[in-house]
Order: structure tokens, then C-alpha cells, then sequence
């Protein structure tokens, strides 16, 4: 099988050039799975009204209402509200992204510039006095 005269005549140059010292090769682009990319997503919580506090089975159960709005250019994935019940400053009960389904904390997908309502529900030991709720995407 014979080469077309453009490509053998630009292997034979490249040879030379190599052979001679005149350069090197460049060496080829490396990628590293599953290197994580950072995307910040300006995600404010609003709560509404007073949480709902009962107390039943030894241990409080404390809901909490409100609204995430995605205020970046950028759809926020698989947004997860969360909660940490404080009781004088120690933490006595809170939710994570793992009980969002169950709990009322998983939104979903919020694109830029909308909303989603929220109502997450938690336990806590003693009764808290304060509810630190927050909500960020997918890692």
C-alpha cells in the first residue's frame, strides 16, 4: 500500500526534524476522570411563617416552610434543602441530602431566575430554638 506524497513527504519531515534534534514532538493532551469541575449556583433560602413544632414518641418533630430561588445563570441540579436543630447552640437533631426525598427537601432541578417551595420536616430530642435550613445542588 502506497501513501500519498503529502503525507509521506510530511512523515519524512517530521523524521528529520526529530532525528536532527531541530525538536520534539508535542506531547499528547492528558485527561483525568472524573476530575470534578466547580460550578457556583447563587441558591437563597427564604423561610415563611414560624416552624410547626409537635412533640410526640420522645422526640420533637420540627417543620420548616419556605422558598429556594436560584438566582445564578446556571440550572441548579438536584437542588436538596437541609436542616440543623439547635438546641443553646448544640446540634440536637438535623436532615441530610439522603432523607430529602423522604422529608420534603428534594426540589429537583431549579432553572436560573425560578423558585421552588418547600416544606422539609425533621426530629429533634429536645425542643430547638434554632433551625439553620439551607439548601445547595448536586456535588
Amino acid at each position: 500500500m502506497s501513501l500519498p506524497r503529502e503525507v509521506a513527504a510530511a512523515g519524512c519531515a517530521t523524521l528529520l526534524l526529530v532525528a536532527c534534534g531541530g525538536g520534539t514532538p508535542a506531547p499528547s493532551p492528558t485527561v483525568v476522570a472524573g476530575t470534578p469541575t466547580v460550578v457556583a449556583v447563587a441558591l437563597t433560602v427564604t423561610l415563611t411563617g414560624e416552624p410547626i413544632r409537635t412533640f410526640g414518641g420522645g422526640h420533637w418533630r420540627v417543620c420548616d416552610s419556605g422558598t429556594v430561588h436560584n438566582g445564578s445563570t446556571l440550572t441548579a441540579r438536584d437542588v436538596r434543602v437541609v436542616v440543623t436543630y439547635l438546641d443553646h447552640g448544640a446540634v440536637d437533631g438535623q436532615t441530610t441530602r439522603a432523607d430529602a426525598p423522604g422529608d420534603g427537601g428534594a426540589l429537583g432541578d431549579i432553572p436560573p431566575g425560578e423558585s421552588r417551595p418547600f416544606t422539609v420536616c425533621g426530629f429533634a430530642r429536645n425542643e430547638p430554638d434554632n433551625d439553620v435550613v439551607s439548601a445547595a445542588p448536586a456535588s
